[in-house]
């Protein structure tokens, strides 16, 4: 399993490495609550209803993994937070989240995110 923690931790380096290892249908779900928030099926959807919004919104936008650790086989969680500045109104924002990965062969097939809305939101009004 320290494979599969491995993985994980360098999605938070590189955002190139999570893309090479998402499965064409994943299943990505988005804290309910936040602005980007809902369920996203495949790559194609994840990207235009997500990170593309992100990366055309926030300025400087990280997500820090503070810990990551397996949760049995096939599934990898981690623990940090976001940080970046909301370009519309100058907004920082510091906001806790946890991420569980589910993988199968060696590819995400569903991400859950558990984060904080409210103080990721409120850099947004």
């Amino acid at each position: 399993m320290t494979g599969l923690t491995e993985v994980v931790r360098e999605f938070y380096k590189d955002d190139n490495a999570l893309f090479a290892a998402l499965a064409q249908d994943v299943e990505w779900h988005e804290t309910e609550g936040l602005s980007y928030g809902g369920v996203y099926l495949g790559i194609e959807a994840l990207m235009k209803g997500v990170f593309s919004h992100i990366k055309g919104d926030w300025q400087n936008f990280a997500a820090d993994a503070e810990s990551v650790m397996a949760v049995g086989e096939d599934r990898v969680l981690s623990i940090g937070r976001y940080s970046g500045v909301f370009k519309k109104t100058g907004k920082r924002m510091s906001a806790s989240f946890a991420h569980l990965y589910t993988f199968r062969d060696g590819k995400v097939v569903k991400f859950q995110q558990f984060g904080d809305s409210a103080t990721f939101n409120a850099a947004m009004i």
